[in-house]
């Protein structure tokens, strides 16, 4: 009877040591990125795993932070998923190989910062899970909800000021590159942006920032 229960012990062990995996992430279980406004970015990371057999992996949302104004996509090393399910599973990936979580995302024209949390775990052995978490952040942060206000308009090509004190525009692109600057005075004035191509861009006067479109 020993011998019964001891021959048990040993192959439920060696079972549990089968599916059990040792997964490591790149660049890392908690990965950075930034991204550009009004443009969609692909971010991935990389699951390896150390056993000899194939590995099927299970990911879970946990939580999501980001703004709900973003636009997040799903996708793993096999499909794209619409939207952010909350969970999915990978098929096998051979030892030596890797598979990838990839989130494709777009914060539009909505500033800020958010966190994506997942657990990442073999199928079937969700206790063994693991924490992943991507973190994003955009280029430009702080931005002004109102494009256009009293003293902040733009018309024909020209960005119209009328403020209360003088000082330092700087115009930038939707990465944060300074395009031009240029210094105004109290009271009404008119700045030619006809050398800028149509698109989004972004005043900041006095460190303040503001959003408008050119056509």
């Amino acid at each position: 009877m020993l011998f019964r229960i001891s021959a048990l012990l040993i192959f439920l062990s060696s079972v549990s040591s089968l599916q059990a995996q040792n997964f490591t992430f790149s660049p890392g279980n908690d990965y950075y990125g930034l991204l550009e406004m009004e443009m969609y970015t692909e971010h991935y990371l990389y699951v390896y795993h150390d056993n000899p057999d194939s590995a099927y992996i299970t990911w879970r949302k946990m939580e999501n932070t980001c703004p709900p104004e973003w636009d997040l996509q799903m996708c793993d090393w096999q499909h794209c998923y619409s939207g952010m399910p909350n969970t999915g599973n990978m098929n096998g990936v051979a030892n030596g190989n890797a598979g990838n979580l990839r989130l494709i995302v777009n914060p539009f024209t909505t500033p800020g910062s958010g966190m994506v949390h997942f657990w990442i775990f073999p199928t079937g052995f969700m206790d063994e899970y693991v924490d992943v978490y991507f973190h994003f952040e955009t280029t430009v942060t702080g931005v002004s909800t109102s494009v256009f206000s009293n003293s902040v308009t733009f018309c024909s090509g020209h960005l119209l000021l009328n403020q209360q004190t003088s000082g330092n525009a700087i115009i930038t692109d939707v990465s944060g590159k300074q395009l031009m600057s240029f210094q105004f005075n109290q009271g009404m004035s008119s700045h030619d942006l006809m050398g800028l191509t149509s698109g989004v861009y972004f005043c900041l006067l006095n460190g303040n920032p503001f959003r408008f479109y050119k056509p």
